[in-house]
């Protein structure tokens, strides 16, 4: 199957891409970066500009798109105008890819789409209720497509992943921060330790696109794990795994009620999981991959 992979080199992308490429399919990755040995799988386009991916697109007619490509930086992504440009730029790339006919559109979506939840969440059952412009342009950008790919006749995936980590992570991310400070010997103070988020390894998120891919799942899948874990006890896994101590403070007020409130974790009864997929890492096995261990 011909697989293009927009933003193919990006922390979720290069597993994405690595993925199916291992399976066997015929993958080219996109990205904004120069290709300066002129690797016949990538190609230098920005999703943008439809100037630098259209000539592409009409001759090599990838089957299925993988959309990865957005905003992701830590301090800014949450409310960047830069939400718009991908959005936008998402939109104006998929009606060029229909166009040129495309039969599967899979897009990257957040669980920031779902704001604030007191129950896990199920993709069929949950309304989305996003609280910041990075949560309600995906979710404008799924409306949209959902639009765009019924008009077309061609199959939408829209996978909401919820808390990644892996190799190649943003270093103002908690894990690849909390790695830095541990190892400089700093003590780590975190505001919210009891709060419970889904955390699934990147690989793990390449095997669920995959898995979506070849099998016959609903439009909106959640990526997750259906296991909620709270940020002190990540960051104690962490230490236990660097063999380091590791001394963690928070706030006095912190508690589990107070947390409870910002939990984001996948329902075991999610699309996802009914279709039969289930991850590969353990949190432990994850962390261990992701910190070379």
């Amino acid at each position: 199957m011909k697989i293009l992979v927009v933003g193919g080199n990006g922390f979720l992308g290069k597993e994405i891409f690595r993925e199916l490429n291992h399976i066997g399919h015929d993958v080219i990755g996109m990205c904004r970066s120069a290709n300066p040995n002129k690797d016949e799988n990538w190609i230098s386009a920005d999703i943008g500009r439809p100037d630098t991916y259209r000539s592409f697109i009409r001759d090599w007619r990838p089957e299925v798109v993988v959309q990865g490509a957005w905003i992701t930086a830590q301090k800014t992504y949450r409310q960047s105008a830069e939400n718009l440009y991908y959005a936008s730029g998402t939109l104006q790339f998929a009606k060029d890819c229909l166009q040129t006919g495309t039969n599967h559109f899979v897009g990257l979506g957040s669980s920031a789409e779902y704001g604030i939840q007191t129950f896990p969440c199920n993709a069929t059952e949950t309304t989305p209720s996003p609280v910041d412009p990075y949560g309600q342009k995906k979710l404008e950008t799924l409306l949209e497509l959902q639009e765009l790919t019924l008009a077309a006749g061609a199959r939408l995936t829209w996978g909401r992943v919820f808390q990644p980590y892996g190799l190649g992570q943003d270093s103002e991310r908690l894990i690849p921060w909390a790695v830095e400070q541990m190892v400089a010997g700093h003590d780590i103070e975190i505001k919210n330790p009891f709060m419970k988020l889904d955390w699934i390894s990147s690989r793990d998120v390449g095997r669920a696109i995959s898995w979506s891919i070849t099998h016959n799942t609903p439009a909106v899948i959640d990526i997750g794990t259906a296991i909620g874990t709270n940020v002190h006890q990540v960051l104690v896994e962490v230490a236990n795994i660097l063999e380091v101590k590791a001394q963690i403070t928070y706030p006095i007020s912190a508690s589990e009620s107070q947390s409870a409130s910002q939990n984001l974790i996948v329902s075991g009864d999610s699309p996802l999981f009914q279709s039969g997929w289930l991850p590969a890492d353990s949190l432990q096995t994850g962390l261990k991959w992701a910190l070379g261990r």
